[in-house]
C-alpha cells in the first residue's frame, strides 16, 4: 500500500513545478516591464518648430477633378462576368 501512496505524490510533482516555475516566469516579467523605463516624446521648442507650409495645386479645381475622373476607363464588369459564367459552364 504504501508504494501506491508514493507514486501518487510523484505524479503531482511535474504539475506543481510546472505551476512554480510559471508564476516565477510571470513574475519575472512583470518585474522586467516595471523596470523598463518609457520613453517620452521629446517636446520642441517654439524655435524648433516651422509653421506649416500651405501648397495648393494648380490642378485642384473642380473641372480639372472631373476631366481626371472622366479620363478613368472601367472594365465592362457584365461581359467579364459573362466570360466567367460561361467557363464555369463549360466545366
Amino acid at each position: 500500500m504504501e508504494q501506491k501512496i508514493e507514486t501518487k505524490k510523484n505524479s503531482n510533482l511535474p504539475i506543481i513545478l510546472g505551476v512554480i516555475v510559471l508564476v516565477i516566469v510571470v513574475g519575472l516579467g512583470y518585474w522586467l516591464m516595471k523596470r523598463s523605463p518609457t520613453q517620452v516624446a521629446p517636446v520642441k521648442t517654439p524655435e524648433e518648430t516651422r509653421p506649416i507650409e500651405t501648397f495648393i495645386p494648380e490642378e485642384d479645381s473642380v473641372s480639372a477633378i472631373n476631366e481626371d475622373l472622366e479620363g478613368i476607363q472601367v472594365p465592362n464588369l457584365d461581359q467579364a462576368l459573362q466570360e466567367i459564367d460561361q467557363d464555369l459552364n463549360s466545366l
